[in-house]
């Protein structure tokens, strides 16, 4: 049972064309796109804050050592 978020797709309806698939195609590579770089970016300040903590940590352990 589907529910109301599902999309039912009839691709006998002639609005389907091979444009309307193509455009649709290429938007939906183009969303793909921009949150494969928002992924990127939110990675990349996370492993920096990973880096920072374990500078800290490793000074942290560097001032007790002394």
């Amino acid at each position: 049972m589907a529910d109301d978020t599902d999309e039912v797709f009839d691709f006998s309806n002639l609005e389907f064309t091979r444009e309307y698939l193509v455009t649709t195609l290429n938007d939906m590579v183009h969303e793909y796109k921009k949150f494969s770089q928002s992924f990127e970016e939110v990675k990349a300040k996370k492993e920096s804050h990973a880096t920072k903590s374990e500078l800290v940590i490793s000074d942290e352990m560097q001032a007790a050592l002394t």
